[in-house]
């Protein structure tokens, strides 16, 4: 659209107007991008492993394995054990216990936040697999850039994500798990994403009160670090999920 100005001026002893050409059309407002939702790589971590290497290792894993169940998320995930097999295994006996007979594979990536995870899927990690079920970790690294909307929204792009591209695999969606420093944006993260429960495949399960005592408190020896779950707070998780995986992935 252009639009015509018109003046009116006083001279004097009269008003006389004037008539402007069109102006060129205003631009567009540029709306605020969510970056939660943007597919993109990262290498945040190089001292302790190289991202597009790991990946590279997934997609390998993913083909020789044909997975029955697999593990997205970040470092919760990937530290923890299994396969690809990594350096660092916080509790591998804990997966192997859980995970060791259910023919999973860890598609955990150290740092990653909800944008990384969606290129990772639509960049190979999910071709040619049809697991039973799908366990989604994910969105703590994105608490101090983007809002909790922000943040629900990458989580359910994810979760339609899994849907689309494995129709008949059961998604279990945890909640972030609490930490020593939460804000309180994690529990409305929490919040919007209990949306997403029975939709597409998707079972939500909130187990963060498993990892506070009788009076609510955080408990500190659950975790190595106020973030990661220890061998301990590995198994508390794994207790806490398993009626609701067993359930999914059925016999």
């Amino acid at each position: 659209m252009r639009i015509a100005f018109a003046v009116i001026a006083w001279t004097g002893t009269s008003f006389c107007l004037a008539v402007g050409a069109p102006t060129a059309s205003l631009p567009a407002p540029v709306m605020p991008t969510n970056t939660a939702i943007v597919p993109v790589t990262h290498n945040r971590e190089p001292q302790i492993y190289d991202w597009p290497t790991r990946h590279q290792e997934v997609l390998a894993c993913l083909k020789e394995k044909k997975p029955d169940l697999i593990l997205i998320g970040d470092s919760i995930i990937h530290y923890w054990g299994g396969e690809p097999k990594h350096r660092i295994a916080r509790a591998p006996d804990v997966w192997t216990q859980y995970f060791g007979k259910r023919n999973a594979v860890n598609l955990g990536f150290g740092w990653d936040r909800t944008e990384n995870v969606l290129w990772r899927l639509r960049n190979g990690e999910l071709d040619g697999i049809a697991p039973k079920a799908a366990v989604i970790l994910i969105g703590v690294n994105n608490l101090g850039l983007n809002t909790a909307e922000e943040i629900a929204a990458g989580i359910a792009a994810i979760c339609a994500e899994v849907h689309r591209r494995l129709p008949t695999t059961n998604i279990l969606l945890l909640g972030i798990l609490p930490h020593a420093n939460q804000p309180a944006k994690l529990v409305e993260v929490n919040r919007l994403s209990t949306a997403l429960n029975g939709k597409d495949g998707v079972t939500f399960l909130d187990v963060g009160s498993a990892f506070h005592d009788a009076a609510g408190q955080f408990r500190r020896d659950l975790f190595l670090d106020g973030l990661h779950p220890n061998a301990t707070g590995c198994r508390v998780l794994c207790d806490a999920i398993e009626p609701t995986l067993a359930r999914l992935m059925g016999p």
